[in-house]
């Protein structure tokens, strides 16, 4: 033991005598140590996030419902000679037999509206404009789904509309304030000139609560409203021409309990509809953030390679400037095994230095974007400030740090080798 502790001296004497050298090799094992816990970190950070957004909104009793075909993703195909079948649209029809499934809660049809300018009617109260602000028709029939901050949530009137947490915080404004105020949906001009849709007439609403987001809506309206809208703006004759001919978008089914899900999700299939449920996202997920490690971890082992590359050279560098002191030990009794145990310690503690300070460094740059996004930019987006960023966990600095030691050693091991081997005359 005291013989190993004098080899650490001995290197770390040697080490500092080059200070520049030395800190430029600790600097190459920092870029990738760094690399590594950073984007590791944001990876869980951003898969917290992300799922925390979805289970915050629903639970494991939700299901959504879309025409056959809407949950494809094949948008490559250019085979246009098959004759494809048109899928059935979602009617009244569908809503009373899914209804009729057993376990079946309740059934709401969801009804997207298209984008429109949002701005409040009273300029002094705000005078910013949302240039598209994209709503939905929605009566919400169950007011535990979904949380709300001010005001009230069902049996909403067809001048009233909900607005989402993450608008008004955008807004800067408290929820009680915005509750009675009007706010005014303006349509805005298609792109290219399309003239399948026309202008709709300017609509005036009075905010009636503030709810949590749903989805990447940022209104809701009424489905009584958002039908009379649609069909205004895709020229129908009537409700229930544009029911019967374009039908609701999706519909939002809830079970009576987690446990009945898959088997209304299989009935609703029968039915020949597409269905999503809570645990296929979250699985999707998943299945998306068990590749993005993979990614990032190949992203530092490339920055690590050449790291381990320059201690190789910087070490031979050594060996070839301390010829005489190697020539010296041996003389004086100095195995092979204790030159090549010295030299591997010195490239080791080079590791160690670079590995020390990337931990250090990058738990203090986490912890600074993480104070900031949940100051500055979390409410903005509608995201829990408490959910941070960057999340690491202890495993993975005493993974990085152990890794930057052992590339150390192995990086290493060649030029000790070639220094054990050395003639001492």
């Amino acid at each position: 033991m005291l013989k190993y502790l004098e080899f650490t001296k001995l290197a770390l004497k040697s080490l500092f005598r080059r200070k520049f050298r030395t800190f430029l090799t600790s600097f190459a094992i920092f870029v990738g140590i760094f690399v590594v816990v950073v984007l590791l970190s944001l990876s869980n950070g951003a898969q917290n996030i992300i799922i925390s957004q979805i289970t915050d909104q629903f639970d494991l009793k939700t299901i959504f419902v879309f025409k056959k075909g809407s949950l494809n993703t094949n948008f490559f195909s250019t085979n246009v000679e098959e004759e494809v079948e048109q899928p059935k649209i979602i009617t009244n029809e569908t809503i009373t037999a899914i209804s009729q499934i057993n376990n079946v809660a309740n059934v709401s049809p969801v009804l997207n509206i298209f984008a429109r300018k949002l701005e409040f009617v009273d300029k002094e109260f705000d005078k910013r404009v949302v240039n598209s602000a994209v709503g939905a028709g929605w009566d919400i029939l169950d007011d535990e789904v979904i949380t709300i901050y001010a005001g009230k949530l069902k049996n909403l009137a067809q001048n009233e509309i909900l607005l989402t947490k993450d608008l008004v915080d955008a807004y800067g404004k408290n929820y009680e304030d915005v509750i009675g105020k009007e706010v005014l949906l303006v349509d805005q001009p298609a792109l290219f000139g399309s003239n399948q849709a026309k202008l709709i007439s300017d609509r005036k609403y009075v905010v009636s609560g503030v709810v949590e987001k749903i989805r990447n809506f940022v209104y809701l309206i009424s489905v009584d409203e958002a039908l009379d809208t649609l069909v205004e703006k895709n020229k129908y004759d009537s409700v229930e021409d544009y029911i019967n001919t374009v039908g609701y978008q999706s519909l939002f089914v809830r079970a009576t309990s987690e446990q009945f899900v898959q088997s209304i999700s299989a009935a609703i299939k029968d039915l020949e509809y597409d269905t999503s449920t809570l645990e296929d996202v979250l699985k999707l997920f998943n299945t998306i953030f068990q590749f993005v490690p993979l990614v990032f971890s190949f992203i530092g082992a490339i920055a690590i390679f050449i790291s381990s590359i320059g201690i190789t050279n910087s070490m031979m560098m050594s060996i070839y400037e301390r010829t005489r002191e190697i020539g010296v030990m041996k003389s004086v009794g100095a195995r092979n095994k204790d030159i090549l145990i010295l030299f591997t310690i010195e490239s080791g503690i080079l590791g160690a230095i670079g590995g020390t300070a990337a931990i250090i460094f990058s738990l203090l740059f986490m912890s600074l974007i993480n104070n900031f996004f949940a100051s500055d930019i979390a409410l903005k987006i509608g995201v829990n400030p408490e959910k941070y960023i960057f999340v690491y966990d202890y495993k993975l600095i005493i993974l990085t740090f152990s890794i930057s030691i052992l590339i150390g050693v192995i990086a290493g091991l060649y030029p000790a080798y070639r220094a054990s081997r050395l003639n001492p005359i």
